[in-house]
């Protein structure tokens, strides 16, 4: 944590506020957009993708187990 005029700051909480240039044209602007949809997207895919891994080995680990 930085500090900065005896205030902290947590930088992991304000990472994502922290922007790059900005879009200079419509269809920039619209790509943003289009991009921070998806990413939300991407990341209920990728973690439903990896709970069903999980339950997948669980599974697979007890049936192991029945067998020995």
């Amino acid at each position: 944590m930085s500090k900065i005029n005896n205030y902290f700051i947590d930088h992991s909480i304000f990472s994502s506020y922290i922007t790059g240039p900005m879009a200079n044209t419509k269809s920039a602007i619209k790509r943003i957009r289009r991009i921070s949809r998806q990413t939300v997207v991407n990341k209920a895919r990728k973690s439903k993708f990896k709970n069903v891994i999980k339950k997948m080995n669980l599974l697979l680990d007890s049936k192991k187990k029945k067998r020995l």
